[in-house]
């Protein structure tokens, strides 16, 4: 039987829209936090509740399985300029 204790996704709403979201690796954050200079320390203190629009998609601050806030993903698209 799969052990499903890691699995973790969130079911956010965007926009009236059903988005799921799933936790950043640790190295894709490092190359988000590279890319995004101006926003790499907010992006290590992940406040809950926070949104980013990074390389064209949206990504959320949340309460992960440990209790602490991480950096979920999404693929839903927004414009890095707004």
């Amino acid at each position: 039987m799969a052990n499903l204790s890691k699995v973790v996704a969130l079911v956010l709403e965007i926009q009236g829209q059903r988005v799921m979201a799933h936790p950043v690796p640790p190295e894709k954050l490092v190359e988000l936090k590279q890319q995004n200079k101006s926003l790499a320390e907010r992006l290590d203190e992940c406040t809950c509740g926070e949104e980013y629009c990074l390389n064209g998609y949206i990504y959320v601050c949340a309460e992960g399985p440990n209790g602490r806030c991480q950096l979920f993903g999404t693929d839903w698209q927004c414009n890095d300029g707004s």
